[in-house]
Order: C-alpha cells, then structure tokens, then sequence
C-alpha cells in the first residue's frame, strides 16, 4: 500500500486516506463540476473517504449543510497537501470556491 495521509479536523474527526484518491480524474471532475452542481459533494466524499464517509458526515452534526460539509472537504485537502510527501498530493486540487 502507498503513502497514507492522516489527519484531524477541527471539528475531531480523525481520517485515514490513501494518497491516490486525490489525484484521481473522476475525483477531479466532480470537484470542478461542483461549481454548477454543488449535489456532486456527495459523491467526492464517498470517493475520497468510502469506508469513512458516514462518520465523516455525522461528525458535522445531525444534518450538516452542503457549506458545513464542503468544508470540511477543503480542510481535508489542506491537511493532505501540507502532509503530502510527493507532488501529486501537493498539487491535488481544492474545492471550488
């Protein structure tokens, strides 16, 4: 298994995920079509955390908004490239403003 970024958001929740799942195109896409179709959310955090994505969304309360959620989702992009080791993880791409 490759390079794991772990991290804590501020909110607790601890995160474990592997680097490839930043760089990847289909992970890449629906960020950048976030911009028209912020129910696309939904999907990045189930690529990005799979197996953790339930606690992730029920660490931010029992019915986080979609601006509570894409937070947290950039927090987990800052975490990742201030840890990343490789450039891959470094240029990996924030969510859309």
């Amino acid at each position: 298994m490759g390079e794991i970024i772990k991290g804590k958001l501020k909110n607790g929740f601890k995160f474990s995920i592997p680097v490839e799942r930043f760089g990847k195109w289909k992970t890449l896409q629906l960020l950048r079509g976030m911009k028209t179709d912020p129910t696309l959310l939904m999907d990045v955090v189930e690529r990005l955390l799979e197996d953790q994505a339930n606690a992730f969304i029920d660490s931010l309360g029992e019915d986080p908004s979609i601006e509570d959620v894409s937070s947290a989702i950039k927090e987990i992009f800052d975490i990742a490239k201030s840890k990343g080791e490789n450039e891959e993880t470094k240029k990996s791409s924030p969510l859309p403003d």
